[in-house]
């Protein structure tokens, strides 16, 4: 049995939410207040938890648009499917069946009632059965769907301490081994037993001179003489429960001595958990709620567990509904246990509710690291193909006035030309349900290089495309890629042969032994097209086209020109953009430059003076666009020879923009210019800022 859907209405933030969940492990991320915690304290409600944390409504848990105005009534409806024969004969007077297989329908309503002092009177019910009304859930029945948790803020070391009541005795109290027959006595009471007798024998030898005392020199004066009082000292009543209470589930590191840390403590905690859904002898609901699963955890000890719950939840039964704010967890969860939480609403990423085909999945599964989930929990997301843009783009953005961090936007450098796989992660199959409202803009070049290059390299005037015959005749002779999905290359123009092998390659991973091969493979059969110079601007113009791509809240924003680098050549910015090369080369030279040093702060001069010099006297000689062809292909690619680190130039560019941003009429001119404008506009659709 486990938790298959759950709709929840007016309850906190969240308005409308229909929800279905996997098997085995859900993972929900998101940023703050997005509704993760709603979602698990709304099971909370209606199942009630193992550990019995006290719940109360509140006016405030009732859903409210603008603070002032509260509904009167919560709905959450958990729908439980995949029932055993065992687990149908808990619950067979509550039970629907669909398809010939028994599912069982819970319902918790909510009604809230304001009186004329403002004071609100809540009550509820919960009931069972397809149509809501037909009958109270029994308390033994309530107690077979009680959940796991885990708050965020869990004090380990003290839930596993002996005490009344303590979670550890409720823990084993539930396993098999703890169970007796009625009248039989287990195997710890007789042990108990045995060590009172030795206790009480003790005191009435050696430690007989405590309880002389206590007896005879205060309570003999204390008590009446009619009702005296006596007193003895053994070990308190020796019940199976009350020994179970003063059990303490103590860990050890194998490398050090001492008591464990709070990390430490917390899988000792999870693992103690864990034990009692484990039970062979438990029967009821196995779910487990887990909120920031990362508390007190280093990021490996993270992967460790979100690794096993990952692997072993489906085999060994359990069901885990899990919050985290850990990059490093959602990369290393299958994309199809994620749930985004946004604004109130949950959006599954299985394979039924994305856009994301089969291939997708694949890629996805190899190539989504920790540095690139962060897009699960933004608020805009800007995807890149390079490090440059990576660098180059949070110093841009507060340049303009539009600081990403301000705005919840995160970067996502994908390293590649399969920006398109990453975005469809927030494409909805089905966007009549709910679109994900997280702003995703993709940045590219164009990559088709200008006419000067072309007069100049007479061999190299040719197009390149892939084809279906293409792919299909490397898979044949590469079994091993014939699983990948290379359709994202189709029908894009490439002048360039070896990018369009760099971004087939990307596609193939990395630790694949065949890459190399199958990049070598795929240029020998590619078959260039000529053309004529006079239509590369139908060319530039057809390409942009094609690759125009916007759906739901993904849109692409694509350079009008070969390169980044190539329009910042084209730019107001183009000084700037030639002092940032010709610091960069100094780097390059050496890493031992001490940026506080006299002699650096010189050359720095000389670069700046230099720069903007050259700059003066070119723009006096040649147009704007062979300027822009000097400054990124001759200067800073040296010919496609002694290149220049594009990374390192952005970095040092962003440095100078830095040094800029009160200059407000830079600033006007480069809101102004057309050739960055692709880069303003994708970092207001990211940030939701009307043009």
């Amino acid at each position: 049995m486990f938790l298959s859907q759950i709709t929840i209405e007016n309850f906190r933030k969240i308005q409308s939410l229909n929800l279905e969940l996997n098997k085995g492990l859900n993972l929900l991320v998101g940023e703050n207040d997005s509704g993760k915690t709603a979602i698990i304290d709304a099971i909370k409600f209606i199942l009630g938890t193992h550990s019995n944390d006290w719940l109360r409504l509140e006016k405030d848990d009732f859903y409210s648009a603008d603070g002032k105005t509260y509904a009167t009534e919560i709905k959450i409806l958990c729908i439980f499917k995949n029932l055993s024969e065992d687990e149908a004969a808990m619950f067979l007077e509550w039970l629907s069946i669909e398809d010939s297989n028994y599912y069982l329908k819970l319902t918790f309503k909510a009604k809230r009632k304001e009186n004329s002092n403002s004071i609100s009177e809540i009550s509820y019910d919960i009931k069972a059965g397809e149509d809501e009304e037909s009958g109270v859930v029994s308390g033994e029945a309530r107690n077979k769907l009680k959940v796991t948790y885990l708050k965020p803020l869990r004090d380990a070391e003290y839930e596993l301490a002996p005490r009344k009541g303590s979670r550890l005795s409720q823990i084993l109290a539930n396993y098999d081994i703890f169970q007796t027959e009625k009248g039989e006595k287990h195997p710890l009471v007789d042990i108990m037993n045995t060590a009172n007798t030795y206790v009480n024998t003790y005191f009435e030898n050696d430690g007989k001179e405590i309880l002389k005392k206590i007896n005879d020199e205060y309570l003999e004066e204390f008590s009446l003489v009619n009702n005296g009082v006596k007193s003895k000292l053994d070990i308190s009543p020796n019940e199976l429960g009350k020994i179970l209470e003063k059990l303490e589930l103590k860990g050890f590191s194998k490398i050090e001595v001492g008591n464990l840390g709070l990390g430490s403590n917390n899988l000792l905690f999870i693992a103690a958990e864990m034990l009692l859904l484990k039970g062979s002898n438990y029967t009821g609901l196995k779910l487990s709620l887990i909120e920031e699963i990362e508390a007190h955890l280093h990021p490996q000890s993270q992967i460790n567990l979100i690794d096993f719950l990952s692997k072993q939840s489906e085999k060994l039964g359990i069901q885990s509904i899990i919050t985290t704010h850990s990059n490093s967890l959602a990369s290393k969860v299958d994309l199809s246990n994620i749930i985004i939480c946004k604004n109130g609403k949950a959006f599954s990423l299985r394979k039924s509710e994305t856009k994301l085909n089969a291939g997708d999945y694949e890629f996805l599964r190899r190539f989504l690291d920790d540095t690139k989930a962060n897009l699960f929990f933004a608020n805009g997301v800007i995807m890149v193909e390079g490090d440059a843009e990576n660098l180059f783009l949070p110093t841009f953005a507060e340049f303009i006035g539009i600081p990403l961090h301000k705005h919840g936007i995160s970067i996502v450098n994908v390293g590649s030309t399969a920006l398109l796989r990453y975005a469809k992660i927030f494409l909805r199959a089905n966007s009549t349900k709910g679109v994900l409202d997280i702003p995703v803009a993709v940045v590219t070049d164009l990559d088709i290089k200008p006419r000067k290059y072309f007069e100049e390299n007479t061999v190299e005037k040719k197009m390149y495309k892939i084809t279906d015959t293409n792919i299909n005749t490397i898979k044949t002779q590469f079994n091993v890629l014939s699983t990948i999905d290379f359709s994202s290359l189709l029908g894009i123009e490439y002048s360039s042969k070896s990018k369009l092998e760099s971004d087939f390659k990307s596609l193939i991973p990395k630790d694949s032994k065949v890459k190399i091969k199958a990049g070598e493979y795929l240029s020998a059969l590619l078959v260039p097209v000529d053309f004529n110079l006079d239509t590369l601007p139908d060319i530039m113009a057809n390409v942009l086209q094609d690759r125009q791509f916007e759906d739901q809240k993904v849109k692409y924003f694509i350079g009008t020109d070969w390169t980044l680098e190539y329009l910042l050549g084209l730019s107001c910015l183009k000084d700037l953009f030639y002092e940032a090369i010709l610091t960069a080369k100094l780097l390059q030279k050496s890493d031992d430059f001490d940026f506080n040093d006299d002699e650096y702060r010189e050359e720095i001069k000389r670069i700046n003076q230099k720069a903007n010099g050259e700059i003066a006297s070119w723009e006096e000689l040649e147009t704007t666009p062979e300027i822009a062809y000097k400054l990124y292909w001759e200067i800073m690619q040296g010919m496609g020879k002694n290149k220049t680190s594009k990374a390192i130039v952005a970095q040092c560019l962003a440095s100078l923009l830095e040094r800029e941003k009160n200059n407000q009429s830079l600033v006007s001119r480069v809101k102004k210019d057309q050739h960055l404008k692709y880069l303003i506009d994708a970092i207001k659709h990211a940030a939701n800022v009307q043009s």
